[in-house]
């Protein structure tokens, strides 16, 4: 059962290539390659241990709308919870041993998302924000040392990336949530290109939002707030 999971639910390459994109996030030049490095292993293994927790604080949701989940059966269930809990524990301790700070913030932070999951869990709209609340934290932790507000509004605009992301990614999204995903964008563009005083910034917060408005259908639509704000201060960071 955990290697169907394991096969199934963390898809490895997806992590790595969110983990990498949104290092671009909180790019700094003058960092070496070895910590930018550590920043990638940190945020992929980091995205393991919040998909294991996510899915087994979210139970309840997944077994109405995805009942074909092994790891949800009542026979496989408590097993996956051993195995979620053995992780995070094992996934806390080195990053204790790491940084004392860093693995105060988290542990923290997986404590708050707990008592989310357990006062939301039958409210589906908001269960399903809780899992976004971790991409600012976990880049928070590695730019705190020196996190200018810049930097915290950055790391605030992730939670509107991945947003925009699961919004645009329903095939069949309709005129609300087409304008709730504008709206991300915005804030997404907002909080990140503003922020680092981006040439002609307007212009590019326009971009992303323009191409939904008029390709809707493109397929691979949901990529694009991923891809585009990270590399939008990689560029820009390149050539101040």
């Amino acid at each position: 059962m955990i290697k169907h999971y394991l096969q199934t639910r963390l898809k490895s390459w997806s992590f790595l290539g969110l983990a990498i994109l949104f290092s671009l996030l909180i790019y700094s030049p003058g960092l070496k390659a070895v910590d930018e490095l550590s920043r990638v292993i940190f945020l992929v293994l980091s995205f393991f241990i919040f998909r294991l927790l996510d899915d087994a604080c979210s139970v309840s949701y997944d077994r109405s709308h995805h009942p074909d989940r092994s790891y949800l059966s009542p026979g496989n269930y408590p097993t996956f919870l051993r195995f979620t809990a053995v992780s995070c524990l094992a996934y806390q301790s080195l990053l204790f041993m790491y940084s004392k700070e860093i693995g105060l913030i988290v542990s923290l932070f997986i404590f708050a998302s707990l008592l989310l999951y357990v006062l939301f869990q039958k409210q589906f709209s908001v269960l399903s924000l809780i899992p976004l609340l971790k991409y600012p934290v976990l880049l928070y932790c590695l730019v705190f040392q020196y996190a200018s507000n810049a930097l915290i509004f950055i790391c605030l605009s992730s939670f509107f990336i991945l947003l925009s992301y699961d919004l645009l990614e329903d095939k069949k999204i309709g005129d609300l949530k087409r304008f709730v995903a504008l709206g991300a964008l915005a804030t997404a563009g907002f909080f990140t290109l503003f922020s680092i005083s981006f040439p002609f910034a307007p212009v590019f917060i326009l971009i992303p939002m323009l191409l939904v408005w008029f390709f809707p259908r493109w397929k691979y639509l949901h990529y694009l707030p991923i891809a585009y704000y990270p590399l939008c201060i990689f560029i820009n960071s390149l050539i101040k």
